[in-house]
């Protein structure tokens, strides 16, 4: 037979599991959204350093093709 303080830490500790569930979630979906935005960032700062390197030396060819000597 269960004694009521039993009861009562039995139903805290579901409660907590539910609440620690809850929280994992929540940083789980924080994780991935930060990890999205760090991934269009570094794509837009890979283009903005392409498009600096192109502007500096246009003259440069668009493929390294080797001399047909």
């Amino acid at each position: 037979m269960y004694k009521p303080s039993r009861a009562a830490a039995e139903a805290h500790f579901t409660t907590k599991q539910k609440q620690n569930k809850q929280i994992q979630k929540e940083k789980d979906k924080a994780r991935a959204e930060r990890k999205v935005r760090m991934a269009k960032l570094r794509a837009l700062r890979l283009s903005q350093e392409d498009a600096g390197k192109e502007a500096a030396n246009p003259e440069a060819p668009k493929s390294a093709a080797p001399n047909p000597r």
